[in-house]
């Protein structure tokens, strides 16, 4: 028998067999799938980053401070969301099979369009309150009333609806790519589970609801991935 013969054969993602070489596991998405914990990484490193008090004048100083709000705000929050976006894209691929193509396709669909909107309200104090900060500081305390709203989390009586919609759209995904996560068998049936739960504990943002979503979400990305790299290097060897 010849060593291209005894080559094995698994499932495409369109069902058909194909030689090791061409799995739907590539180099390519193993570094898409380490962007999921990657980001769940910076959303944790933005919760411990140095910041003032959660009183008007600390927040004040901590917004005028254009390296912490690039940093803290740009860098790690919104860029470990933009990491999420992309990670759960590939996932979405990764996922698919002959048995699980729709339900992935709208895991994929419904996780970055979660994570999309939730881009642009998270987004909201990052725009606003450097400038708010400015004015205050230059000597006009009454703009302490609008850090007051933002620190107490009101954000207008549109904000609840944003949210609502924003939750049961996560919440649609997750039940999308655990279905798409239990019948492709690609990656363990908890990580289905336990990733979209800690993306939707994170959105809380709240402390130790949100902190125990991003250790879902980190030690369930680096599962997935892992798995898909040595995978990857037991088919080609």
């Amino acid at each position: 028998m010849s060593q291209q013969a005894a080559r094995p054969q698994i499932e495409s993602p369109v069902g058909s067999p194909v030689s090791a070489a061409t799995s739907r596991s590539t180099w390519l998405s193993d570094a898409g799938l380490w962007l999921m914990p990657a980001g769940a990484v910076l959303l944790g490193l933005h919760w411990v980053y140095p910041s003032g008090p959660r009183t008007v004048e600390g927040a004040a100083h901590t917004f005028a401070s254009p390296i912490t709000v690039f940093v803290k705000e740009f860098l790690l929050f919104e860029g470990g969301l933009i990491l999420l976006l992309f990670g759960v894209m590939v996932l979405g691929d990764y996922l698919t099979t002959a048995s699980s193509r729709r339900w992935a396709q709208w895991a994929r669909i419904l996780n970055m369009t979660a994570v999309a909107m939730y881009l642009p309200i998270a987004g909201i104090p990052t725009q606003a309150l450097p400038g708010l900060s400015d004015v205050y500081l230059s000597g006009h305390p009454e703009v302490g009333i609008v850090f007051d709203a933002f620190i107490a989390g009101h954000y207008g009586a549109s904000f609840p609806v944003q949210f609502f919609v924003v939750l049961a759209v996560s919440i649609a995904g997750a039940v999308a790519m655990g279905v798409a996560g239990w019948r492709s068998h690609a990656i363990p049936r908890w990580c289905t589970i336990a990733f979209p739960i800690g993306f939707l504990l994170n959105v809380t943002d709240t402390p130790v609801i949100a902190w125990v979503g991003l250790g879902l979400m980190l030690v369930a990305g680096i599962v997935v991935a892992r798995g898909s790299t040595s995978r990857r290097h037991a088919v080609a060897g």
